[in-house]
């Protein structure tokens, strides 16, 4: 079944998190990220160039490290996700 192969595809993903409040970003988890980054961007590079908007140039070479608690990025993405259906 197609459910099987997302369930098993999404347990070969790296994972990051299990941080206390305020604790910085370990190496081992911003090596997971940029290579999570750079495989997500290439594949959009890939299949997305040649329109009228090269999306290239819009998307960083490296993903930014968050500078807010990831608490308060949650409640921000719930918010901008309750604006955008409410509109």
């Amino acid at each position: 079944m197609a459910s099987d192969a997302l369930k098993a595809a999404a347990k070969d993903q790296p994972m990051v998190g299990g941080y206390a409040e305020g604790e910085p970003l370990r190496a081992k988890d911003t090596e997971a990220i940029d290579e999570m980054w750079e495989k997500a961007r290439a594949y959009v590079v890939k299949h997305y160039s040649g329109y009228d908007v090269d999306l290239a140039p819009l998307i960083p070479a490296r993903a930014e490290e968050p500078t807010r608690p990831l608490a308060s990025l949650r409640q921000s993405y719930a918010e901008n996700a309750w604006s955008f259906r409410c509109h």
